[in-house]
């Protein structure tokens, strides 16, 4: 429990960042995850996530990285299939069908065909997560991580990404704001 704060004391030692938001992402770096703050993130060829918008939920460069690591013996065909069906825009499904759509590909892996030297295909698949091996996975929770839609443009406290796959979104609210604003105002959304 905070102490209360002194006369001379600033008020933004009381801000919901360091209240919550800071000792919530201390929890989850201790539980293994990695922690960044993507407040400044710049879209672009240069930007270190790879993400060329804010349109684009998955970090393209972890994704990669973790694709290359789980499926060692798949071509790079193989593993760009992959990244374009789980990226592709499901915006126009229903949200349960595309939830269960996305859930088959995290838990049976991604069907992909590879080329055979004969000109066939064969099809195979890419696993996005080690469910056996936990920490096998790259497990990463970035702070203020901008996500834009053609309605909004939003910015939730914490997202938690496995190899590059948003599966954990966060937003606290400072002590003294209802539980449901967090909903209302931002999840909702």
């Amino acid at each position: 429990m905070p102490t209360p704060r002194s006369v001379n004391e600033p008020a933004a030692n009381y801000s919901e960042r360091t209240l919550v938001e800071a000792p919530a992402i201390e929890l989850i770096q201790e539980l293994g995850w990695t922690p960044g703050d993507l407040n400044q993130e710049q879209p672009g060829p240069a930007n270190p996530t790879g993400r060329r918008s804010f349109r684009e939920t998955i970090l393209p460069a972890r994704l990669r990285a973790a694709l290359r690591k789980l499926n060692p013996a798949s071509p790079d065909d193989a593993l760009d299939q992959a990244e374009t069906l789980l990226a592709a825009d499901r915006s126009a499904m229903l949200p349960i069908a595309a939830n269960r759509e996305v859930h088959r590909l995290l838990r049976d892996g991604v069907p992909v065909q590879l080329r055979q030297p004969d000109g066939s295909l064969k099809p195979d698949r890419v696993r996005l997560i080690d469910w056996i091996d936990p920490l096998a996975n790259d497990f990463f929770v970035a702070a203020q991580t901008w996500i834009a839609s053609d309605l909004y443009k939003r910015r939730p406290d914490a997202i938690g990404f496995v190899n590059g796959i948003p599966l954990l979104l966060c937003e606290w609210k400072a002590p003294t704001q209802p539980v449901q604003e967090a909903y209302d105002a931002n999840l909702n959304d």
